[in-house]
């Protein structure tokens, strides 16, 4: 799911997309960070300002700090969405780097995809290209390679134990099956066996299914009440800052009034004087 970035006033959807794909695209070539110089060119090929650029910046913030709360519910995809286009205006933070090698490797560690497996050491490469020492992101590297060879063993077991099984399923069917129809008796054995096994997968697809769905709802509900409560924090802020500014004013006009008062004052003393003297 890839969800569209907040847009500036001054910039069209249209130029900011194209932006975000083209600085993608040269962030993915070679696995090397955009210099300033070629996000210029590209800013200045579509028509962006240094102004417009510089406000996206700050806007990326938001995503970044949107992208925790989503690492923090495990939301591993929202968190990747969030920290993609916060990535795009700000293509040498480390920290927005790092987290999303971090959310990469979470979504991993479930799904075990290839395309994740590969964007982890993308980003880790971008991170110690730019401070070759960052332990955090070595640290993390070695905590991918671990995993990935803790899930090869995992599936050289299982493959293992298949074989074994599957061997001593034939092997059983061989040393038994000594009749003159031995060959008949097997396969019959062997197509009721595969008609069983067929059955138990069918049923376990059934309970994923179902577990599936369970979990989607779940995450779906966690993620309304967390919108809500960032939604009604967000109005609470909204207040108070109006009502900040509205004790500003207040102070403003008092301070204008002691002013006044103060012009007043004086005004009075050089009279009171002036009728002394005469």
């Amino acid at each position: 799911m890839t969800q569209a970035p907040k847009k500036t006033q001054s910039i069209s959807n249209y130029t900011i997309e194209n932006y975000i794909q083209r600085v993608s695209e040269l962030s993915q070539s070679g696995d090397k960070i955009p210099t300033n110089e070629e996000l210029e060119k590209i800013a200045a090929e579509l028509g962006i300002s240094k102004d417009e650029i510089a406000i996206a910046q700050k806007e990326s913030r938001d995503h970044f700090v949107r992208s925790q709360g989503y690492l923090n519910l495990k939301y591993w995809d929202d968190a990747i969405d969030e920290l993609q286009e916060a990535v795009v205006f700000n293509p040498s933070n480390l920290e927005m780097l790092i987290l999303l090698a971090q959310a990469h490797l979470g979504r991993w560690q479930e799904k075990h995809s290839r395309d994740d497996e590969l964007q982890i050491k993308t980003r880790i490469k971008q991170c110690l290209e730019i401070k070759p020492d960052h332990q955090e992101s070595l640290q993390l590297l070695a905590q991918l390679d671990q995993s990935l060879k803790k899930y090869h063993q995992k599936k050289v077991l299982f493959i293992g134990l298949f074989s074994v099984f599957l061997g001593g399923i034939m092997g059983y069917f061989f040393v038994n099956d000594i009749s003159l129809n031995i060959f008949t008796k097997r396969d019959v054995k062997l197509e009721q066996l595969k008609s069983e096994l067929v059955q138990e997968i069918e049923e376990l697809r059934q309970q994923q299914d179902l577990l599936q769905e369970q979990l989607i709802t779940n995450q779906n509900k966690k993620h309304q009440i967390n919108q809500e409560k960032i939604n009604q924090s967000q109005q609470e802020i909204q207040i108070l800052q109006a009502e900040n500014k509205t004790l500003n004013n207040k102070i403003i006009q008092l301070q204008q009034q002691i002013q006044n008062l103060n012009k007043y004052l004086i005004d009075q003393q050089r009279l009171n004087n002036s009728s002394r003297e005469n």
